[in-house]
């Protein structure tokens, strides 16, 4: 292997490194919205994992209705969002236009 190859491919490795969560986000098939008997808002999602061609669901429970309106509908205009962390969300492209009714 040439060194300008191997030096190429370990830049890559390395900014691969730097960046892991690009590779374990997700985009939502399905959302849902619940109000529970106990008080709490729950918002389910239905998402594909593409590496494995499974289908998978969660769900977060929040205590307040505006922080589950909002993951909610992040995640209904197309926002990829991250399961262990509820809070981490970012668009990829543009959200979709016009708001949703």
């Amino acid at each position: 292997m040439s060194k300008i190859r191997r030096n190429s491919y370990l830049l890559a490795v390395g900014f691969l490194l730097l960046i892991p969560d690009l590779g374990q986000a997700y985009t939502a098939n399905k959302v849902w919205f619940e109000f529970l008997a106990n008080g709490r808002y729950r918002v389910n999602v239905s998402y594909t994992v593409p590496e494995i061609k499974e289908l998978r669901e969660s769900h977060v429970e929040f205590l307040k209705k505006s922080e589950a309106e909002s993951l909610y509908w992040d995640l209904v205009k197309g926002a990829d969002f991250f399961p262990p962390r509820a809070s981490e969300r970012r668009f990829s492209q543009q959200p979709l236009t016009p708001e949703p009714w």
